[in-house]
């Protein structure tokens, strides 16, 4: 880059009010242009759940043009202080905001000038970010396996064939039982008030969900469902979408989802444990999936965002990677993060091996909470 670019540190959201809309034009021409990074879903997660953690985010800028930000936060950790991205655990891609890839390594220079750090964790990068390849090579920085993320792209799909298959015998078999046994369709929420009604079923089904197979519900905790309902109020209906499988009048499965810039990405799901049985879930894929095909297209790509379950497994049609970054201070550091992440990336990558220690995970947790 030519032009001498000056950084600084905000730590506060009143200090970023002033940059909403550069953020926002700037997001537009960034390699990972998501929802995820949007300024009005990260305030809203900071909202939500900034308390005990400090905001850190680096704007680079060029006289009077933002070329780049990292929205960053400091964290307390065993070991000292981490940076991370603003959203973590809960956003699904996550990168720095740029349109030129070569205010990268400047901004990794400037953070590492910052002493009042030990750790940085950069979780959940695009594995196509140019991010990844410009790290400098002087910094300890380890590469990780964070997950895999299923797409359905149209461009790359014979659309026919799809709808061939949302007609398999094995689909229509399921929407049958329903058919005979009352009033089943799949529908949007229109206003503001049908959205709150379906995220508060979304919360109901998802905790009795989670409950059943012996985790907790991200739901159960007040923090959660604080953000979804402000994050739904600032977002919808331009950004957020939600849709609902209605069996009788009543919704028997949930789908929480962000549209942006061409991308249909689905967040939170739920379904009526009571209709478990009769897949109402893969249903509603089913029905969103046509709906899609039919009269949506405005839509190019839908993300089923990240996980590997069954049911994504049938509608994808390609598979991405997000990655992770690990930068240590100390080669002592370095090397404990770089073994740790290791072992997770091969547990993950077993799924047999994967299922069986979260069988004992939730094992434990079921005891811790009895008691």
């Amino acid at each position: 880059m030519s032009e001498t670019t000056e950084f600084r540190i905000v730590r506060g959201e009143k200090d970023l009010q002033d940059i909403k809309s550069s953020w926002d034009t700037l997001l537009k021409t960034s390699p990972t242009s998501v929802i995820f990074l949007s300024y009005d879903w990260l305030m809203t997660w900071w909202e939500a759940h900034g308390k005990n953690k400090e905001m850190y985010v680096i704007i680079a800028q060029q006289g009077e043009q933002i070329v780049g930000i990292a929205p960053l936060m400091k964290i307390k950790r065993i070991g000292g202080t981490q940076l991370q991205f603003i959203g973590t655990p809960l956003i699904d891609y996550a990168d720095f905001i740029y349109s030129d890839a070569s205010i990268i390594p400047e901004i990794f220079l400037f953070l590492f000038l910052q002493k009042d750090w030990k750790s940085i964790a950069l979780l959940e990068i695009p594995e196509s970010s140019p991010t990844l390849q410009h790290v400098p090579k002087r910094l300890l920085v380890s590469e990780i396996f964070c997950n895999e993320c299923m797409k359905v792209v149209f461009k790359d799909i014979n659309i026919q064939e799809l709808q061939q298959y949302l007609k398999k015998r094995e689909i229509m078999r399921r929407v049958r039982v329903f058919e005979r046994e009352g009033k089943i369709c799949f529908k949007k929420a229109m206003t503001l008030d049908e959205a709150h009604f379906l995220l508060e079923k979304l919360f109901q089904q998802h905790i009795t969900q989670w409950k059943n197979k012996n985790i907790r519900s991200i739901f159960l905790d007040h923090e959660n469902q604080s953000f979804s309902k402000h994050l739904l109020t600032r977002l919808f209906p331009d950004h957020m979408e939600i849709y609902g499988l209605y069996f009788n009048d009543e919704p028997i499965a949930v789908l929480q989802g962000f549209f942006f810039s061409g991308v249909f990405t689905g967040y939170f799901q739920s379904y009526n444990m009571d209709f478990a049985k009769k897949g109402p879930g893969i249903i509603g894929f089913k029905m969103l999936l046509e709906y899609f095909i039919t009269d949506r297209d405005d839509i190019k790509v839908i993300d089923f965002s990240r996980g590997t379950e069954q049911y994504k497994n049938r509608f994808s049609s390609t598979v991405e990677v997000n990655k992770g970054i690990l930068i240590s201070r100390s080669p002592l550091g370095y090397m404990i993060s770089k073994i740790g992440h290791t072992i997770k990336e091969k547990i993950m990558r077993n799924p047999q091996l994967h299922e069986k220690i979260s069988g004992y995970r939730n094992k434990l947790l079921s005891i811790f909470w009895k008691n």
